[in-house]
């Protein structure tokens, strides 16, 4: 597993775990549990990481962080795939809090900074 920061303009961090395995899980799990999910989030979480191509986000809206994890990948447009799915839900919460439309110009610098930043590893 790698894993990476990302600071959106000191305003808002992103920890991505790449190629997440079944072996990875209890550390994973101490990351959640700093976010803080429900149980029920938490129960699919555990399962998650037993079949290539899975991936998550969670994000505390409190501290302005996410947490993504993308799984380990049966080929690199899968990979591609599970960080590009990611990098939605991680747009999508950075402009709910911070109240900018997704189909703003705003949103799409966002995106398009995310994609660089989570693709290049």
């Amino acid at each position: 597993m790698l894993a990476k920061w990302i600071d959106i303009d000191g305003k808002w961090g992103v920890v991505v775990n790449y190629d997440v395995r079944i072996d990875d899980l209890s550390y994973v799990l101490g990351q959640v549990d700093r976010i803080g999910v429900s149980d029920r989030d938490r129960r699919e979480i555990e399962g998650l990481f037993e079949e290539p191509n899975r991936g998550f986000t969670v994000s505390d809206m409190e501290e302005r962080m996410s947490l993504t994890c993308i799984g380990w990948a049966d080929s690199r447009e899968q990979m591609v795939d599970s960080i590009i799915h990611e990098i939605d839900h991680v747009q999508r919460d950075v402009c709910e809090y911070y109240g900018v439309s997704l189909g703003s110009e705003r949103a799409a610098w966002l995106q398009g900074y995310l994609g660089r930043e989570m693709m290049v590893i």
